[in-house]
């Protein structure tokens, strides 16, 4: 029982679709969104909630693989995640 009992669970298999198209048309290590920069594409999706953002491991330069993005939930990836 325990856990499967005591929660809700959400499965949620693909938030990042167009991340994940790139990443089978043209880079297999693909893992920001794919958001228009003015330097360079997307932002960690997984850096860019609200807790603890742009804390330890995070960047601020928009071409690192760990870009938080410009603000919490700047990405309409996250902001889906957010209001479900």
């Amino acid at each position: 029982q325990g856990w499967t009992e005591d929660f809700d669970w959400y499965i949620l298999t693909v938030v990042n679709p167009d991340g994940f198209a790139y990443t089978k048309s043209t880079d297999r290590l693909w893992r920001k969104t794919r958001t228009p920069g003015t330097l360079c594409k997307g932002t960690d999706a997984n850096r860019n909630f609200d807790f603890h953002w742009r804390g330890g491991g995070s960047s601020t330069n928009p071409c690192s693989e760990t870009y938080s993005g410009p603000g919490v939930f700047s990405e309409p990836e996250t902001q889906a995640i957010r209001d479900f």
